[in-house]
């Protein structure tokens, strides 16, 4: 189904083109299509083995059953990479790191999960006999939750900071308010997990029909807990890959501290505060588009100077663009704003800022700023 509607999808046309054959090729000559080729292959591959694996033992021998297990495992791997190799873990820095360390995050996360599923199917089954079967499964996929949780924390932090790149990128972009959400309900699903390991330990070697009702119910519940949270995980994981990554999209405010030239802000009236003083500039979000540029005159003594008015226009340095206008409106006495300044294109630019002193000067500054 993905390969089908990812042609209407890129080209932004309706459900009706999911047939539609240049469509199709367009999509089978990418990446992406072909990692979703790759995918349906190894299921189909992988089906073929569950088949053979779960006919009676006397049509399969013991090397025969050792063959289809490394054809399985190697199924899965590759069914793995068919996800890791067409995500944000082939982007960016390391990319000889992340995508293995995606492939180990994936492979954790599925055998976790999947285990869960397994799990809910026993315990959910009424009656006691069905939970006194799941006495030699317990432990062991205890265990396995407890490797999973591990693996997920360590190549989860790296693919995080990978995709983040700073503290200041989580609140300020989608990818980062989506990332602390499903770091959020990770940290419940392993309060509810520790809550089920410690009913495992404290159980020992009893049996579980030995246990309280109300323990039992318990563990249920806490099952059903992990399983539900997983599901939102995974939902939100697969927001996430379809997201910018918070280090290409976030762009931190331009912070920048002109001082006025030598020579001006010497004329009558309020010019005379500006002696030896500075003009401090914030950009925000100093990208393409729409910016808001926050200036600041001030004096020597660190207070704030307020002027009559105060001209704007952005240049690029080389004038290879016309100098673009920028209004400029007073916010309080030494505080200036331009609410929409407008940035045509990445790039190095110069906000020239004329700022009149008094009825007859003017004070001019250049202040340079990068926009992403």
């Amino acid at each position: 189904m993905v390969l089908l509607v990812q042609g209407p999808y890129a080209a932004g046309t309706s459900l009706a083109g999911v047939f539609d054959p240049d469509l199709l090729g367009t999509t089978l000559s990418t990446r992406l299509g072909h990692a979703l080729v790759a995918r349906l292959v190894i299921v189909l591959a992988l089906g073929v083995v569950f088949g053979i694996a779960v006919r009676p033992s006397d049509g399969v021998g013991r090397v025969g059953r050792m063959v289809l297990s490394a054809v399985a495992a190697v199924g899965v791997v590759g069914l793995m990479l068919t996800w890791t190799l067409a995500d944000h873990a082939q982007t960016g820095v390391q990319t000889w790191l992340a995508v293995p360390a995606a492939g180990l995050h994936l492979l954790a996360m599925a055998l976790w999960l999947g285990g869960l599923v397994l799990l809910v199917a026993c315990v959910l089954v009424p009656g006691g006999g069905s939970v006194v079967s799941l006495e030699p499964v317990l432990p062991r996929f205890s265990r396995l939750a407890e490797i999973c949780f591990a693996v997920i924390a360590v190549t989860g932090g790296y693919l995080a900071w990978r995709q983040v790149g700073s503290w200041a990128a989580l609140g300020a972009t989608v990818f980062g308010w989506l990332l602390l959400g499903k770091l959020a309900v990770v940290l419940v699903v392993v309060g509810l997990a520790s809550g089920a390991r410690r009913f495992v330990r404290r159980r020992g070697g009893g049996s579980l029909d030995a246990r309280p009702s109300v323990a039992v119910r318990r563990l249920r519940r806490s099952v059903v807990g992990e399983v539900v949270l997983g599901v939102v995980v995974v939902s939100i994981t697969a927001v996430l890959v379809n997201t910018v990554p918070a280090r290409t999209s976030y762009a931190p405010p331009v912070h920048v501290t002109v001082p006025v030239p030598a020579g001006d802000g010497d004329g009558d009236g309020a010019g005379v505060g500006l002696r030896g003083g500075s003009v401090e500039v914030t950009i925000e979000p100093a990208r393409s588009g729409s910016n808001v540029a926050d200036i600041y005159l001030t004096g020597q003594d660190g207070s704030l100077v307020a002027v009559p008015e105060i001209f704007g226009e952005l240049q690029s340095p080389d004038r290879t663009v016309t100098a673009l206008p920028v209004k400029i409106s007073a916010a309080e006495p030494g505080h200036y704003v331009a609410y929409s300044m407008s940035v045509p294109f990445p790039g190095s630019w110069v906000l020239r800022l004329d700022i009149r002193v008094s009825d007859f000067d003017e004070t001019p500054v250049r202040v340079p700023f990068t926009a992403r």
